[in-house]
């Protein structure tokens, strides 16, 4: 039989104004984007269409323009990890996670939420700078589906200790 599964990471935004597209069998080269220098994530929708896309710093929409509320600090373009995961059980919200600099500066693990069905279906920031933990955490963060299939597990490390958090 053949299997498919979401299409969630079928786009890159990345680097310099560039990007991949892997929706097809061969990667296509992609241009106009607006993240560069470090930690850039990206989310497409569950057929691999671009949704948004974040360097930590800004969230930009599928069009490549700023989402209105898509200021969410400066990093300096510094942050090596970010990450956004989809909100069980909601087809509109997503979390942005983003941790502090090589676990120095007053940036902390924090969550921002976007809602995709704003702004004419272009998307926004609904929520920013929320704390998870003021810990001293390491810029390394992985997220997992729990056992149940639907909900999200995210797990960062405490910076200079042996201890895992998770979420």
């Amino acid at each position: 039989g053949i299997c498919s599964g979401q299409k969630y990471g079928n786009i890159w935004h990345f680097g310099n104004n560039i990007g991949i597209d892997f929706n097809s069998c061969n990667p296509i080269l992609i241009s106009g984007s607006n993240v560069g220098f470090e930690g850039c994530a990206t989310i497409s929708d569950s057929t691999g269409q671009l949704l948004f896309y974040t360097n930590s710093d800004s969230v930009w929409n599928k069009l490549h323009v700023a989402m209105p509320n898509g200021y969410l600090f400066n990093s300096g373009g510094t942050l090596s990890q970010v990450m956004i995961i989809p909100k069980p059980l909601s087809s509109n919200l997503y979390y942005i996670i983003t941790t502090k600099i090589q676990a120095a500066g007053s940036l902390s693990l924090r969550y921002h939420v976007v809602d995709v069905s704003l702004s004419g279906g272009l998307g926004d920031v609904v929520s920013k700078n929320n704390m998870l933990s003021t810990l001293n955490v390491t810029e390394q963060i992985c997220a997992t589906y729990h056992n149940n299939g639907t909900d999200i597990w995210l797990l960062t490390h405490e910076y200079g200790t042996n201890k895992f958090m998770a979420y």
